[in-house]
């Protein structure tokens, strides 16, 4: 399955955007500062709320949070 595709992401996927921890996402859903759903013991935060979070710490916005079309692929973690 293509991530990029996706309409949500991970506490992982939204930390590296930020540059921070996957805790440190959960911290701010528990706080209430992030508005995501809960499925099971999983965090999801949606794309929309995921932009207004990068714009909000003034991160750059990824290309392919634009993109629905499930070929538009490539790894979400950078490759080392």
């Amino acid at each position: 399955m293509n991530r990029r595709a996706l309409k949500f992401l991970s506490t992982k996927e939204l930390g590296l955007l930020l540059g921070v921890t996957r805790q440190t996402i959960r911290n701010w859903f528990l706080n209430g500062q992030i508005k995501a759903y809960r499925i099971g013991q999983n965090i999801k935060i949606p794309r929309a709320e995921a932009v207004r979070i990068l714009e909000q710490f003034e991160q750059p916005i990824p290309e392919w949070f634009d993109s629905e079309d499930p070929r538009d692929s490539g790894p979400l973690e950078p490759i080392t």
